[in-house]
């Protein structure tokens, strides 16, 4: 993984369960939530240390980015990888799935200890993806929540 910006830092150090970023383009939120998903720092927390956590995304075309860069870091340790899934399962038991927000029935059933949200300012229904789905997959582990977003972000209502 590429080194993090000082910023980025701050925002991982200072990080409570429920965190929304809005930074500018470029800014580097990506590989943040890639860092995010590993956290190889952190032994409470991410894939590399045993856990299940989720990546999603507006569409799926938006997630592919991330799936692919995951899948080249993750080769020598990847215990399965399913394309049509999108889901990565490490030897050490740890798994991320990616999802689109397209359907977010589609993850009912599922628990986390981390999930990032990335381009959430696209999500369309956002709100309802959160209150009615996504947030019950944290209850089981005590997971964290991750939204990050450009500036635009701001009509869609989140509240922990």
């Amino acid at each position: 993984m590429d080194q993090l910006h000082p910023l980025q830092k701050m925002v991982m150090g200072t990080a409570k369960r429920f965190n929304v970023l809005k930074c500018g383009r470029r800014w580097g939120k990506t590989k943040l939530s890639e860092e995010l998903l590993l956290s190889p720092d952190d032994p409470l927390n991410g894939v590399l240390n045993g856990f299940p956590v989720a990546y999603f995304a507006p569409t799926y075309k938006m997630l592919m980015e991330v799936w692919r860069e995951l899948i080249d870091i993750l080769y020598d340790i990847t215990w399965s990888k399913n394309e049509t899934e999108k889901r990565i399962e490490l030897y050490g038991g740890g798994v991320i799935d990616f999802w689109s927000l397209e359907d977010p029935n589609s993850i009912r059933g599922r628990k986390y200890k981390r999930i990032v949200v990335d381009e959430a300012e696209v999500a369309k229904n956002l709100k309802e993806a959160w209150q009615n789905v996504i947030r019950a997959t944290l209850t089981d582990l005590k997971g964290d929540a991750w939204f990050l977003s450009t500036p635009k972000f701001g009509s869609t209502y989140l509240k922990s």
